[in-house]
């Protein structure tokens, strides 16, 4: 006797629930994998959030021993911890990634993110061959998500394609993108529009991304570093401070050195302002106590400014430039000119 509808649909749903199969979302594992991976993009630098995932994980491992995907952001984590400054990392963190992307592959060879993911380690490690092949099988796993040509392009702007890079962060539909996603491609947008010296259209990039991506250090620091090089030096500032406020880089101090130095060269050469120069050549000084440039600048304002005369300090500047840069002639030029006017005076 044929089963009626009514009770094939009764018959399914009682095998759904009790084989542990959910017809109403996401698995609990996929859950708990989905709850690690958000707490790694919210990562902004923060160790805290590093031991945070970590504990998770170590959770996550416990209850499903089995599971691929635990090893995936296992390896996630990895390269995470391994970040030094903007685009270096440590040669042993991302090997320990490797290996956990080589555990999650396998446990599940048709998992998205391992490629995803293994895809970044290599570019982290700029093997930009690889992370080209690894994305390539991202598409075939998933031919229609859009973190795969955010890929190809981010591998094409390390590989100073700026125009294939263009190319496939415009093919990426940010209409219905995520925040994060839609960021990411208008960085990439921006840095590529930057390099071929179109700074309107990536003047327009950096706003939309730093709009989508307020908290980024990242994107905060290369938009401070654009301002810098088009003479926009108030608004590099902020951008700047803003960065190193919620990231201490080694990378915010030399775009923030180079900021002040400039705004200092400005007020003291063409606005004849040593008063207010003096300001600026001392932050730049703090940003970089190694820049020549900055502590030859300190020592003319000292030297000349009627109401910062001082001989005394402005030698020690000046000797602090030569002794960064002993070649350094405005500098040597200067202490000379002050030790003759010592020996004249005797």
């Amino acid at each position: 006797m044929p089963m009626r509808s009514g009770t094939f649909v009764i018959a399914v749903v009682f095998f759904l629930v009790f084989s542990g199969l959910s017809c109403s979302g996401p698995s609990e594992e996929q859950q708990l994998y989905r709850e690690v991976q958000n707490l790694l993009d919210a990562w902004k630098g923060e160790t805290t959030i590093l031991h945070q995932a970590d504990l998770l994980l170590q959770g996550f491992q416990l209850k499903y021993p089995k599971s691929a995907l635990p090893h995936v952001a296992l390896g996630r984590l990895s390269c995470l911890e391994g970040y030094i400054g903007l685009e270096e990392y440590d040669p042993e963190a991302l090997r320990r990634a490797h290996a956990f992307f080589a555990e999650a592959r396998r446990r599940d060879p048709s998992l998205y993110d391992i490629c995803r993911y293994e895809a970044l380690a290599y570019i982290y490690s700029k093997d930009y061959a690889t992370a080209r092949a690894r994305a390539l099988k991202c598409r075939e796993l998933d031919k229609k998500s859009p973190w795969t040509d955010l890929l190809l392009a981010e591998i094409a702007l390390r590989e100073n394609n700026y125009e294939r890079a263009i190319e496939l962060a415009e093919s990426i539909d940010t209409k219905s993108a995520g925040g994060k996603l839609k960021a990411d491609t208008y960085t990439i947008l921006a840095r590529s529009y930057q390099a071929l010296g179109k700074n309107g259209l990536a003047g327009r990039a950096y706003r939309e991304a730093v709009k989508l991506e307020p908290e980024s250090p990242w994107i905060l620091l290369y938009f401070s570093g654009f301002l810098t090089e088009n003479g926009a030096i108030d608004e590099a500032v902020k951008y700047g401070e803003l960065s190193l406020g919620k990231l201490d880089s080694e990378q915010g101090h030399i775009i923030l050195n180079k900021a002040y130095l400039l705004k200092a060269k400005d007020l003291y050469w063409n606005k004849q302002k040593p008063d207010k120069a003096i300001i600026y050549f001392q932050l730049a000084v703090q940003h970089d106590p190694y820049d020549a440039n900055a502590y030859y600048g300190l020592g003319l304002c000292y030297l000349r400014d009627g109401s910062y005369i001082n001989p005394a300090e402005a030698e020690a500047a000046f000797k602090k430039a030569l002794l960064i840069n002993p070649y350094h002639q405005q500098a040597k030029n200067e202490l000379n000119r002050i030790r003759r006017a010592r020996e004249e005076r005797r």
